[in-house]
């Protein structure tokens, strides 16, 4: 990354730097009114200036003109910049956008979005109390109760783009603009400067936002678990393993790191075998083995998430984060590792889970999905024999039903199998 100063069209630069700043003031203000209000129409306003900047600099671009008009006629097509054009206007002439707020309130109590999932109509003073009073009665009832949470997310939305959640379409604007702006420093042959919040680097994929506006949902959403009645806090640790850490782990459980972190695998499967190796010596060197979610990108690791879930209900939240993480990373790929209870599906109750059955048996397991595939899995039986701890050998299968992917094919725009919903309805249908 070139400083600001450094470059020809550093105030263009500093432009863009300032609105990225604003609209994050915005998101942070989200549950004020008044200090959204001032900070989203502030920040509209100020987006519309990043152009005039970089007409003033014109000169500095060769054969400005023609290149700048094929940009204004893309964007002039575009309804969300006619827009934003038009918004921008009407604050600097007229005054305020015309918006409201509104809460919409759900129940999760799946990894679905099909099935066990109720929406529960609200209003900005509906409680928490009195939205669980809408959940109806039976064996459904029973399980979201146990299992479930409450989720209530508030919105702005401006009357005139009924469509758009008013920070998502200025963050998607925002996208398009910063677009304008690398294929400027293209032209003049100058390395593109990225943008950074909290001190992490932020990229944008072609034409969108930043990775930094990407899934800024978590931070006007509250989470109640109907298990407990206590808030869920969702963990944000996302870790990138350093160099250091991976040598000190490696000579802890007396692996060989260049074998298992290598600068490329030939396929995902081989890398998550890899992993999954690794977990099988880590569990019987402590006895345990935590939860993890690997986020991949090209056949590499792009993120490791360490989660706990101390209920379902957590659990099916963690999950839809995760997904939102693997969408800012660009993760063409996930697996899970984790101990787990199995069960044959034909001897479980309706509703009922694994770590419920008494026909249940131990395993560490992985669970790889990558885009356009069918899931691998891979497990190894525990045994506890008195205090001697073992693991049987590790089996294959491909294919099943991995519910709690569910959320990263969302992510992905990949539709949830057949075969998954045709498994979730099997397990119901004696509910009723």
């Amino acid at each position: 990354m070139h400083k600001l100063k450094d470059c020809p069209l550093s105030a263009v630069d500093q432009r863009l730097n300032d609105v990225h700043d604003l609209w994050h003031q915005a998101e942070a203000a989200y549950f004020d009114p008044n200090k959204f209000r001032i900070a989203i129409q502030t920040t509209i306003q100020m987006l519309r200036t990043v152009t005039f900047v970089l007409q003033k600099n014109k000169a500095t671009i060769p054969h400005f003109d023609d290149w700048y008009a094929r940009w204004q006629e893309g964007l002039g097509k575009d309804p969300l910049m006619r827009w934003m054009v038009d918004a921008r206007n009407r604050i600097e002439k007229q005054g305020d956008l015309e918006s409201r707020s509104f809460i919409r309130a759900e129940v999760i109590a799946s990894y679905l979005e099909e099935g066990r999932y109720l929406e529960v109509n609200a209003d900005l003073f509906v409680g928490p109390d009195e939205l669980l009073k809408s959940i109806p009665e039976g064996k459904v009832a029973e399980h979201i109760r146990a299992n479930g949470a409450l989720r209530m997310q508030r919105k702005w939305i401006v009357n005139d783009l009924p469509d758009y959640e008013l920070l998502e379409a200025v963050a998607i604007a925002f996208g398009r603009i910063a677009e304008v702006v690398q294929d400027a420093h293209r032209q003049i042959n100058t390395s593109i400067p990225t943008l950074e919040h909290d001190g992490v680097e932020s990229r944008s994929k072609k034409g969108g936002p930043p990775t930094c506006m990407i899934g800024h949902a978590d931070t006007r959403t509250l989470l109640i678990s109907l298990a407990n009645g206590e808030q869920v806090k969702v963990s944000d640790e996302i870790i990138t393993p350093k160099k250091e850490e991976m040598e000190k782990a490696a000579d802890r459980y007396g692996l060989d790191p260049s074998a298992i972190f290598k600068k490329s695998y030939e396929s995902n499967q081989e890398l998550a075998s890899a992993f999954f190796e690794v977990a099988r010596t880590m569990f019987l060197k402590d006895g345990h083995h935590g939860a993890f979610v690997f986020l991949l990108k090209d056949k590499q690791l792009a993120g490791l998430y360490p989660y706990r879930a101390e209920t379902r209900g957590e659990r099916y939240i963690i999950m839809r984060d995760i997904a939102t993480r693997a969408e800012k990373v660009g993760a063409d790929a996930v697996f899970n590792i984790d101990e787990a209870w199995i069960a044959s599906a034909n001897k479980l109750a309706p509703f009922q889970y694994p770590s419920d059955s008494e026909h249940r048996e131990e395993i560490l397991g992985l669970t790889l999905l990558e885009k356009g595939s069918k899931p691998l899995s891979l497990f190894a039986k525990i045994h506890r024999e008195g205090g001697t701890l073992k693991l049987g050998e590790t089996t294959k299968s491909a294919g099943g039903a991995s519910f709690m992917f569910a959320p990263i094919l969302k992510v992905w725009g990949e539709d949830v199998p057949e075969e998954w919903l045709k498994a979730a309805k099997e397990a119901d249908k004696d509910s009723k």
